[in-house]
């Protein structure tokens, strides 16, 4: 609805005030005045109601460039009084603010973290919770997106936009099996070919809990971490390069300096689809790690109305399914079908979902620190 046919309404709802007025009197008015403003409530506020300055966090790099295309561009149509302000801050910064702020006053409206950091903002009272009627596409999507752990009382926290799975990349020139689960990546066939980021980088943490499960353990259980930790020191021959982030894998893998890595199949498919002759695999014992950043509304936001636009609008499917063609996710909103191009090669769907293998957040972050130390011991030595 364009912000013009918002203020129409509000002029013939004016109209349809003062014949009511002068038909039945007062007390009649009064009934019909309070029954407009229900359906006024129910409706939603119009776009032409929606203004003012709006900050959201997101992603650098290409998110950022497909996020700018396919969500800010199209919601400043939608809504353009409102102006919109991404800010790049990674999640521990932006909740190291929240935290600062304590819903005083802070910095963003709309904040986007990884589910370790959202986790401490919901628990700690940093975020602002909504319902369902001011956030009308959060019933389209997939369960996954929103866990009942950042649900109460009939309100959501927060929830995931889109989702990117980690699986095993590899480069189809240079190895002559495609390696499938992942313990395939300790094969002798890969020795001197594997990148592996390490444990303080999202990558190796999810690679880490993978290993742990693919053992037959569990993260919360201290006896398989230490088996996890002695299968990490078998693969060290295999091992050529710790790439410390997203883009020295990208760049390892386009120069052939490494060969096979555990990367996010947004990223695998990507590359692929720019040319480089790289492949990608879904593990199944266990299944890809699920990987995801919830969006929640800062607390002591001062713009909330717009901030429930713009949650809803990115929870919408067009925007979705724009964005996650553009990056090769998969898409929250389970309205959305994917091109034949693009649903060729991600997983996604209910389906595809049940097999995330999904971190314990809380164990990671109380024992981060001491596996740090372990897997630098390991790596270093």
């Amino acid at each position: 609805m364009s912000h013009h046919v918002g203020w129409r309404a509000d002029s013939k709802a004016e109209i349809g005030r003062r014949q009511f007025l002068a038909a039945v009197g007062i007390a009649g008015a009064g009934a019909a005045i309070s029954g407009l403003l229900d359906v006024r409530r129910a409706e939603g506020q119009q776009p032409a109601d929606i203004s003012g300055e709006l900050v959201a966090c997101v992603a650098g790099g290409a998110w950022e460039t497909a996020f700018r295309e396919h969500m800010a561009k199209p919601f400043g149509q939608k809504y353009p009084r409102v102006k919109l302000h991404l800010d790049l801050s990674v999640g521990t910064v932006q909740l190291a603010k929240l935290r600062a702020a304590r819903g005083n006053n802070p910095p963003f409206d709309v904040v986007q973290m990884l589910d370790e950091q959202m986790d401490i903002a919901v628990r700690e009272g940093l975020i602002d919770p909504f319902d369902a009627s001011e956030v009308p596409n959060i019933k389209s999507l997939y369960t996954i997106s929103t866990p009942s752990k950042w649900q109460k009382d009939g309100k959501y926290f927060s929830a995931h936009q889109n989702w990117g799975q980690l699986g095993l990349t590899y480069r189809t020139d240079r190895v002559k099996t495609q390696p499938k689960e992942w313990l395939d990546v300790w094969k002798p066939e890969y020795k001197g070919l594997v990148g592996m980021p390490p444990i303080s980088y999202s990558v190796g943490l999810q690679f880490f809990i993978a290993t742990v499960h693919a053992l037959g353990g569990d993260e919360r259980n201290p006896a398989d971490v230490d088996r996890g930790f002695e299968k990490m020191k078998e693969l060290k021959a295999n091992i050529v390069q710790q790439p410390a982030d997203a883009g020295a894998i990208q760049q390892l893998l386009e120069r052939g300096d490494i060969a096979v890595v555990p990367l996010w199949d947004g990223r695998a498919h990507g590359l692929a689809a720019a040319g480089l002759p790289v492949g990608f695999s879904y593990p199944s014992k266990p299944g890809p790690v699920a990987s995801g950043a919830g969006m929640g509304i800062a607390k002591g936001t001062r713009n909330r109305a717009a901030a429930l636009k713009l949650i809803d609008f990115r929870f919408s499917p067009e925007p979705q399914k724009a964005f996650c063609q553009q990056m090769w996710y998969a898409p929250s909103n389970s309205t959305v079908k994917l091109e034949p191009k693009y649903a060729a090669k991600i997983a996604y769907g209910t389906e595809a979902y049940s097999r995330l293998l999904a971190p314990n957040y809380d164990v990671v972050g109380q024992k981060l620190g001491e596996w740090t130390q372990r897997w630098t011991a390991i790596f270093t030595s």
